[in-house]
Parts: structure tokens; sequence; C-alpha cells
């Protein structure tokens, strides 16, 4: 912690109130002094002398001896020396980093709290001088992009105007040289002075956080992946996370936050970006020169997840003119294109690279020539790049799928922990009919080995769960896709789980959404997904192969199945409401009565009235919309109102299945 917070600029040492602090995410030692420059440089180079000693590598030279004493004096002595070696790597890859990664992510919460005020007044203001945000006329505004847009001035009228404008500027200089000493600031008010006070400090609380808290955080992660390759690997996936998180928020965010750090604060971006080429550079399956390819192709493939959408539209239409402004090679992105957006799990969302991608192309060919496993630190790192490879419907780069689903393939019994990320950019894949024309290995191939992993993986951890909900999360929601690929994908890959170990058919067993997702696609109308689903219901719930008889579902069956029933695909609604049908047929008893009960109330309570959708079409103008807005206004709701008939429609196919 003491070396952590020197490095990272504090002086004060850690105290009780650093639990607080960490509550809350803010620092409530806002009188923290800075540490001198002659201390933080001090302890950079102690960082570089423990990370220097925990990347030394163990050699296997041995050398003869011919006194039995002297080889075990030398065994000792390496006993020592690996112990050492083994605790200053620890100390580096794992505590160390974990405080600068605190400290960076407490950071960065404050710079993103900034508001515009602040950041103005922190650029565009001195100590001791009253600031005033500058107001925007926006009727001036208005006036000149009416202008624009009504046509481009001639050539004359151009010089004409630009004449005018050194004139004024001209009669303004000269009246400022006549005023002389005269022309002096008006004294403050007692007021006034008081306001000046109080920004002065906020300035130094802002200098604080953007001079030295922020970029001596982020330097003191550079110190210590440079100081061996090793520490820096070892490094990726505790300090990777939350630079990928800064980098992406600056460099492929939305338009507000490209303005606080591209523009006001540029210091910052070139931090981030700084960091995140030292991280990619300590990918060593790769070549040192593609570190900077890398860290582009990973800013291109991810976007935060709470402005996913926003980021997604932003780069879309993103024009030539830069407005917003994205890295050069995305402007060929049509503003008609849909980017697919999918969650991370490290709180980011993957979006659909640019056609064509040069710096991903580079980064995943070279991943393919290295020919072997990646270490688990380098494949995290990577992984997003490779699920934005199969995100869209468009192909990145010639041959892209082939490769990345060979890469997944290869380490899917080493990456257990990225399973669920790996599963969902498969299935996303499976959307898209770029996917068929995959053949080494197949989309389904590679799918099964990610389950099959999880599978064997849980035999060997006798007594510890390590199949999770969030790891089956991706097959729950893939498993109602209106495309039969995905569906069958999922099916295939459940089954391969049941049959890696013996213990998880019992444990999916008491999965309710596990029991639904199947038994639904007992009924598909696809004879494959519905052959798959159950050879999956009968390895899980039990039963002969032979016999086409199915084991009936547990009692509890109608709570996930009641809301299939009016699912907006009328291949899903179809088999839920064959699903419902069998499962009361297999529970003929006081469950059958009730569950039909809820059935009939459920279908009464959402079937619209007659007048809903003209109701929609025809109500009046509201306050507050304007004459454009309010037709976009009654087509939404008559939209709505056609989406409920057409739900209730399905519902009403379901019931008279069922029935």
């Amino acid at each position: 912690k003491v070396l952590g917070r020197l490095a990272c600029g504090h002086i004060t040492p850690p105290n009780k109130n650093d639990d607080e602090s960490k509550g809350d995410g803010t620092e409530k030692n806002n009188d923290d002094v800075l540490c001198s420059e002659e201390v933080h440089q001090a302890t950079l180079s102690l960082i570089t002398s423990i990370g220097s000693i925990g990347g030394i590598l163990e050699d296997d030279e041995m050398e003869d001896f011919d006194d039995d004493d002297d080889k075990k004096e030398k065994d000792d002595d390496d006993k020592t020396k690996t112990s050492v070696i083994e605790a200053a790597r620890i100390f580096c890859t794992d505590q160390l980093s974990r405080e600068l990664q605190f400290h960076a992510e407490q950071n960065l919460q404050n710079v993103l709290q900034l508001t515009s005020f602040q950041i103005n007044l922190f650029q565009n203001s001195q100590m001791g001088t009253l600031f005033r945000p500058v107001r925007i006329d926006n009727s001036a505004k208005a006036d000149t992009e009416k202008k624009i847009h009504k046509g481009r001035q001639t050539e004359e009228e151009e010089w004409e105007l630009q004449m005018k404008k050194e004139l004024a500027a001209k009669k303004k200089n000269k009246g400022d040289d006549a005023a002389g000493p005269a022309a002096v600031a008006p004294a403050l008010t007692k007021e006034q002075l008081e306001e000046v006070r109080e920004q002065d400090k906020e300035r130094q609380i802002l200098h604080r956080l953007v001079e030295n808290l922020y970029p001596y955080s982020l330097k003191a992660m550079r110190v210590l992946i440079a100081s061996d390759i090793e520490i820096g690997n070892g490094c990726l996936s505790i300090l990777g996370p939350i630079v990928m998180r800064a980098t992406i928020v600056s460099s492929s965010s939305t338009t507000a936050e490209k303005a606080l750090f591209q523009q006001p604060l540029p210091q910052i971006h070139k931090c981030n970006r700084l960091t995140l080429e030292a991280l990619a550079a300590c990918v060593y399956e790769i070549e040192e020169s593609l570190a900077r390819a890398l860290c582009q192709a990973l800013i291109l493939s991810c976007s935060p997840s709470n402005n996913a959408s926003k980021a997604a539209i932003a780069i879309a239409n993103a024009d030539n003119d830069g407005s917003p402004s994205v890295p050069s090679h995305t402007s060929t992105i049509k503003t008609t294109q849909q980017l697919q957006l999918q969650q991370f799990s490290s709180g980011w969302s993957i979006i659909a690279l640019p056609c064509p991608c040069l710096s991903a192309s580079q980064v995943v060919t070279e991943l393919e020539d290295f020919g072997d496993v990646l270490s688990s630190d380098s494949y995290g790192f990577c992984l997003p790049l490779l699920c934005a490879t199969l995100t869209g419907p468009r192909t990145p780069f010639m041959g892209c799928a082939e490769v990345v689903l060979t890469l997944l393939e290869r380490h899917a019994a080493t990456s257990v922990p990225w399973c669920k990320d790996m599963a969902s950019a498969i299935l996303e894949f499976l959307k898209h009919d770029r996917s068929q024309s995959v053949t080494s290995p197949t989309v389904l191939e590679t799918l099964v080995a990610c389950y099959s992993a999880l599978g064997e993986q849980q035999e060997q951890q006798e007594g510890k769960r390590m199949i999770s909900t969030a790891m089956l999360a991706p097959l729950m929601d893939y498993s109602i896709h209106p495309g039969r690929h995905c569906r069958l994908g999922c099916m295939k890959a459940i089954t391969a789980l049941a049959m890696s170990s013996p213990s998880v058919p019992a444990m999916l067993k008491r999965n309710p959404l596990v029991e639904n997702r199947i038994w639904v696609n007992c009924f598909a109308p696809e004879e494959n997904v519905r052959t798959e689903a159950r050879k999956a219901w009968r390895i899980i719930m039990g039963g002969d192969e032979e016999d086409d008889s199915l084991a009936p579902p547990s009692v509890l069956y109608a709570i996930p199945l009641l809301p299939l029933l009016s699912h907006e695909d009328l291949t899903i609604s179809q088999a839920a409401a064959a699903a419902n049908a069998a499962a009361m047929a297999l529970h003929n008893n006081k469950m059958m009565e009730r569950n039909l009960t809820k059935l009939c109330a459920t279908y009464i309570e959402n079937y619209p009235t007659e007048n809903t959708a003209q109701e929609g079409a025809d109500k009046k103008t509201p306050s507050g919309l304007s004459a454009m807005e309010a037709p976009a206004a009654a087509t939404s709701k008559a939209t709505t109102a056609t989406k409920q008939k057409k739900s209730t429609s399905n519902l009403t196919k379901g019931l008279r299945k069922t029935v």
C-alpha cells in the first residue's frame, strides 16, 4: 500500500480512512499532500528494481562439482534465490498491480465526474482571477447555420465579410492603445474576492487530479510493466481492464466524453493511449512492433457498456468531416450499417469492426502464426478483438472467421473463465449468413468445445462448482432466438456439457430455466433442433434413447413457459404452445386446472381493446411537441398497439394450440 500510494503521488501513509474512501470510490483525505518529484522518481526506481528481480527466469544450467558440500551449498543458494524471485514476482503481479489499479480506478471516476464548468475553470483561467463561463448566443448560432444551409456565399461576399472583421479588429486595438493605463480592470467586490478564493481552491484540486494524480498512477503502471516483459504480461489481467476502459472512453465513446478527453484534457487522453500501448507490448506472443496495431484494434472493438448504443450510433454516423472524431480508417462505415452490440463481462460492449480493418488483420494473423496456446493473460487481453471479429454481418478481413474460430477452439481447454464471452461471440456469429461458409472448424464444433472444456473442468474440481449461471446465460438467451442455427448450437452445447461430467446433469436439472429452454425446443418445428433437444432432455432428465416418450418436466414448468406464448416470433410461440400442451397432459392433476386458469387470465389481461390503435393514431398533438414531432409520436403509439396486437395474436394461437 505504501509503495503504491507513493507511486501514485500520495505522501500520506494509509490509515483507517482508506477503507472509508474505498467504499464510495472517492478520497476523503482531500488535504492529502503530493509527494515531491524526487520521492516519486525514487519510488518508480524501486519498482523497476523489484520488477527486474521478479522477472528473472530460472536457468537450468548444471555445473559439475567435485565436492558434495559445494553442491549442497549451491542447492541452498538456488532455493533462496528462487524464493526471492517468486516473492518479487507475486508482489509485482498481484499486490502492487492491484494497488495501482485501485488508484487508477479512483482517479478515472473523479475525472469522469468533472463538469464543463470545472474543465473551463482549469483550462481557461489563471490563479487569482475571477472566472465567468462564456455564454453562447444560440440565436446568433442558429442564424449562422441558416445562412450556411441556405447556400454557399460567393467569393465577393466572403471577401467583404473578411474585410469587415479585420476593420473591426483594428478599431478595437486602437481603442485599447488610446485607453492606455486607464483601461484597468474594475475593482472586485468583497463577494467576488471570496468567489476568487473559492475558485483558486478548486483550481488546485483540479490541477492535482489532472496534472499529478491521474498521470502518476498511469506512469507507475508503465514503469511496472516496463521493468520486465514477464512481469508486464502477468499484470495484464489486473491492469488491462481499467486501462482499456479509460482508453475506450477517451477514444471511441460518445461525443461528450470525446470532448472531455480529447480536446480540453488531451494530456489524459495521451496517458491512456501510452499505457494501453505499453500493455499491448507485453503480449509477447506477437511482435512488439504490432503493439500499436493491437491497441488500435482493441479500441475499435469495444465501447463502454453504459453508452454502447450511443457509441454505435456515433460511429455509424461518422462522416469524413471528423464529427464525431473516430480513427481515420473507420470513416468508410456507411450510415446505414447497423453495428451489432454484445455485452462483455469486463464492463464494456463489443461492437463490429469496420470493414476493412487492417490493424485487426495484422494482429489476428500474428496470433495464428504463433501456432501455440497463448498465456492466459495474453489471451484474456486479446479476447475482445477476437470476439469483435465475429460480431456483425460484415467480414472485417478475408478469412477472419476461420482463423478466429481456430484460435477459440485451441484455447477452449485453458480459457474456462472466459467461456461466457466466447459463447456469446460464437452465438452472435451464428445469427449471420457468413457463419455458414465456415467449414474448418465449424462454428458448432467450436461452441461445443467451449462447453465440453467447462464440464471437464467441473469434473476435476471436486466439490467446487465451476458452472455458474452467468456461463449458461448465452445458451439461455439464444435458445429462444428465431434463428434455427442459434437454437441448434445451444442444444448441442447443453448436450456436450451434460455428457462431459457425471455431476453436470443433476446440476442442470435443478435449474428451471435450463429445463424450460430444452423443453420448448423439444417441440421446435425444425427436425434437427427437436432431435438434439430431446437428446439433451433424456441425458439430463433421464429416459431411454430408443423410446420416443419424454420424461415430464417439473411441476413449476408453467412459470417460465407462459411468457414464451406471446413471443414475437411465431416459431417460438408455437413451440411454447406445443410444449405447454404436452406438459399439461403429463401433469393431469390440479396443476393442470391452475395453469389453464392462469393462461386464460393472462390472455384476457393482455387482449387490447378494439380502438387501441385508432386512439394512438387520432390522439391530438400533446403540448410541448412540435408539428413535426406529433406525427412521429402518434406513429410510435400506433406501432406499439400493433405490436401488442401481434403479441396477443400469437398468444391466441398458443392458447388454441394448448387446448
